[in-house]
């Protein structure tokens, strides 16, 4: 009986050894968890933030090439206009052109027609005969 009491005394005590090691093990699970539950938010933290910023980047990377965009499109519309103006010009300078070429011919025409005509002078021409109703 002494042997059998020794024995339940010793099984009681590796059982109360065993709950004992079994509650450190729990508790050191229980920090793990916690551990590893702080490291995933600050994961996920990190993980958004950057996240986060990148889709800020890429807005603004979408906002300057569409302000490019916009840019060139003013800058185009500014040449066309330009170049209607030059070409505008240009039929002016055409215009002109062609109006003084005909102004130099006609001058020419006149020219050769007034030296085809003799104008007589009055000095120096006959003497017209009196009339007979004078």
């Amino acid at each position: 009986l002494t042997q059998s009491c020794e024995r339940v005394t010793l099984c009681y005590e590796l059982l109360v050894d065993v709950v004992e090691r079994a509650m450190d093990y729990a508790h050191l699970a229980q920090i793990g968890r916690e551990v590893l539950e702080e490291c995933l938010e600050d994961v996920f933290t990190t993980v958004g933030d950057r996240a986060r910023e990148a889709a800020e980047a890429a807005e603004r990377l979408l906002q300057e090439e569409e302000a490019k965009r916009q840019e060139l499109l003013a800058i185009e519309t500014a040449a066309a206009a330009a170049a209607a103006e030059v070409a505008a010009e240009l039929a002016r300078i055409q215009e002109a052109e062609a109006a003084a070429t005909a102004a130099a011919a006609a001058a020419a025409a006149l020219e050769a027609e007034n030296e085809k005509t003799e104008v007589i002078s009055p000095k120096e021409g006959p003497v017209a005969e009196p009339s007979v109703f004078a």
